[in-house]
C-alpha cells in the first residue's frame, strides 16, 4: 500500500485526533508537491485525504465501502453541505484510472439532472481543495 506523502498533511493542515489539533485547510498550492500526489498509485490512499478535507469544512460524506452486492457504476463519494446548500457526486481514480461505462453513465445521468457529478484524479487536488473550500461551486 502507497503511503501517504508528509506533504499532504502539511499541504491540507487537517484536523488530527489524535492531538485535537484543529485548522483549516489550507487553499494554497505548491508545486513540489504536485510530484507526491502524481505518485499516487491507489484510490484507498488518495480517497482519505479527500473525505478528511472535505469533514473538516463541514461537508457529509458517503462512501459504499462493499461495493459488490450494489448494482455497478455508483460513484465513489456522494457529498453534501447543508449550510451551503450543496451536494455533489464523485468517482476518484488514479491518473491512469478509467470510467467505467456504468460510471460514466451516472455522470451523464446525474449532471443531466442538474447535479454536479466529477472525476477527480490525484492531480486535481488544487481544484478538489478549492472546491471543498469554497461556499459558491465556480469553475476551480
Amino acid at each position: 500500500m502507497t503511503r501517504v506523502p508528509a506533504s499532504w498533511l502539511a499541504q491540507a493542515r487537517i484536523r488530527d485526533r489524535d492531538c485535537g489539533r484543529v485548522v483549516a485547510p489550507a487553499t494554497e498550492w505548491r508545486p513540489d508537491w504536485a510530484d507526491d500526489v502524481r505518485n499516487v498509485r491507489e484510490v484507498e490512499t488518495f480517497q482519505p485525504w479527500v473525505v478528511k478535507v472535505a469533514k473538516a469544512n463541514g461537508w457529509t460524506t458517503y462512501h459504499t465501502h462493499d461495493p459488490r452486492r450494489s448494482d455497478p457504476g455508483w460513484l465513489d463519494l456522494t457529498l453534501g453541505h447543508l449550510e451551503w446548500g450543496r451536494a455533489e457526486f464523485w468517482e476518484l481514480k488514479t491518473e491512469r484510472g478509467k470510467l467505467t461505462p456504468e460510471q460514466s453513465r451516472w455522470i451523464q445521468i446525474l449532471r443531466q439532472a442538474g447535479h454536479v457529478a466529477e472525476c477527480y484524479r490525484p492531480g486535481d487536488w488544487p481544484r478538489i481543495v478549492a472546491t471543498l473550500t469554497r461556499k459558491e461551486r465556480d469553475e476551480c
